[in-house]
């Protein structure tokens, strides 16, 4: 019988492990014209907590900061047209469960069972909507603090990371 492997909690996001209970969040949706622009985001996303701007959160932000929730954190969502845009062959891509290949927002008579209609209609939403700017990827910012200070000046801190990347474009930010 093979050996379990332990699970290096450094290389998940902290939002599959535990929840963050945010004061505030902020989302950010982008659109990859370059793979290679889009690799080199999500490295710099990626580079750890030296870094001058959020990095994503990993699952072991919690042991880092000896038990104590960190005071943001960030999460990186990709969806199937943005694996796409970062340069994933078809051939891989096609791996892929249909129903993530489709998006959310398809097909209707799925977002009816799931209850997105009426007021939560996909045709509302503020993000990712089917006839609205191509959402590739999706970071989601949260933060515990509540000085609207805080959110602001990390977001900012985002926004210039991704106005950096020529081809990786800034289609929407909400806040909630």
């Amino acid at each position: 019988m093979p050996e379990a492997s332990s699970i290096n909690l450094a290389d998940i996001q902290a939002n599959v492990v535990r929840g963050y209970s945010a004061r505030q969040a902020r989302h950010f949706a982008l659109r990859v014209d370059s793979p290679s622009t889009g690799a080199s985001l999500l490295r710099d996303l990626l580079s750890g907590r030296d870094s001058p701007w959020p990095t994503v959160t990993s699952a072991d932000a919690w042991q880092q900061a000896d038990g104590l929730k960190p005071q943001c954190c960030l999460t990186v969502g990709i969806t199937s047209s943005g694996l796409a845009a970062l340069g994933v062959p078809p051939a891989v891509l096609s791996l892929f469960p249909k129903r993530f290949l489709e998006g959310p927002a398809a097909p209707s008579e799925v977002v009816k069972r799931l209850g997105d209609d009426g007021p939560s209609d996909p045709a509302r939403w503020v993000l990712g909507a089917p006839n609205g700017p191509a959402v590739h990827v999706l970071l989601s910012l949260y933060t515990h603090s509540e000085e609207p200070s805080f959110i602001n000046d990390k977001s900012a801190q985002l926004v210039g990371l991704i106005e950096d990347r020529k081809s990786t474009r800034l289609n929407s930010s909400h806040s909630s």
